[in-house]
Formats: structure tokens, sequence, C-alpha cells
């Protein structure tokens, strides 16, 4: 088993969010969280990759248990809302810095190659305040295929992507996964995974 967690508690303010509440992932697997506005998936996937610190959890990664979830953040990338992109840069300026927060080498033909598989190879020197919504998408989930994590956490990341985006970025999921990858992720949308690994957590009312 890749990740496991267990009983976890965690409060927003006076509002608990998670009471006694266990999620395990295996390698290789597709996990979607379900729920309503309000259900805590965000903040779950902020816990799993230690952005949000939870009242208590028992916590397992790679078989052998870990007091934070700093411990193995290194083999793991979340991709939120924002995407971490910073509009003063240009796209591949943008890429290179996230890489080197991943802890990451890249060449600026690696750069170029991911970028031209989201249809973007024009857009290398583009500053990222001059480009739509979708495209700043795209270059956020770019860093996914630059990255060497063991698991992708995406919370809504097909948000603003087009028909064409979103079929990109299923690809490369079922892609990672199928080459021992693990996905954790959170969507609105209806999509259509062809790994047979993909199952749904949900998380109930709000």
């Amino acid at each position: 088993m890749l990740l496991n967690l267990e009983k976890l508690f965690c409060t927003r303010g006076e509002r608990e969010l998670f009471r006694d509440f266990s999620l395990f992932l295996e390698q290789g697997e597709i996990l979607q969280i379900a729920g309503p506005n309000g259900s805590g998936k965000t903040t779950l996937l902020r816990i799993i990759c230690g952005l949000f610190e939870a009242d208590s959890l028992n916590l397992n990664w790679g078989g052998e248990s870990v007091d934070s979830a700093l411990r193995y953040a290194d083999e793991l990338i979340y991709v939120g809302h924002r995407g971490a992109l910073r509009s003063y840069l240009s796209v591949a300026e943008n890429l290179a810095w996230l890489a080197s927060l991943d802890d990451v080498e890249v060449e600026p033909e690696d750069i170029d190659a991911v970028l031209g598989k989201l249809n973007l190879g024009g857009y290398h020197d583009e500053l990222v305040s001059n480009l739509s919504a979708g495209q700043r998408r795209r270059v956020a989930l770019a860093r996914l295929e630059l990255s060497g994590a063991k698991l992708w956490l995406l919370d809504e990341p097909f948000t603003a992507l087009d028909q064409a985006g979103v079929e990109i970025l299923r690809d490369w999921i079922d892609n990672f996964v199928e080459g021992g990858g693990s996905v954790i992720l959170t969507t609105h949308q209806q999509v259509a995974f062809r790994s047979p690994s993909y199952r749904v957590l949900n998380l109930g009312a709000a």
C-alpha cells in the first residue's frame, strides 16, 4: 500500500470536517475524492501533502509510519486551484522555477517538449499574465510531466480546460498510473478514465 491515513480528526474554526476518517491508496490507483462544496475535499488534499495540519491522524507511507506528511513531501506533487504560477514570469521561467521547487533539473528542451504536448509550443517566452485561464491551467499541469513524483494530488485539475485539454490530462493520468504512479484528485466533471484501478470516495453531505 502506498498511502494509508487513519483516525483523521480535523476542524476548521468551530466546524468539524473529519472524525475518525480513513483513506488508503494503492500504487497504480486513481482515487477521486467526491462530495459537495464544503465537504472538505480541498482540505483533505492539503492535509495529505502537508499544507494543512490536522488535529490528529495516523499516517503510513510506503509501509512505514510517518509523523508528518512533510516526511514524504518530495515524493508527491500537489497542483491546486491557482497552480502556483507567477504572472510576472514567462511560461518557461515558471516551469523552471517550479521544477527547482520539486528538486528536479530540467533543460530548455524538456520544457519545450512538454509545452508541445499541451499545444503551447509557441508560448515558451510568453508572460503568464498574457495567457487565458485555460492556457494558465495547462502550464500549471505541465509541472506534472516534469516531476519525478510517485503521487499526484490534483484539486479540480480539469477546471478551465477545453475538451482537448481534458483529453490530454486524462491520458496523462492514465499513462502515469499504468507506469506505477498514483493519483488522488477532486473534480466536478465526468471524466472517463480507462484505468481499471479508478475508484471514488464520497465525503457525503456538507
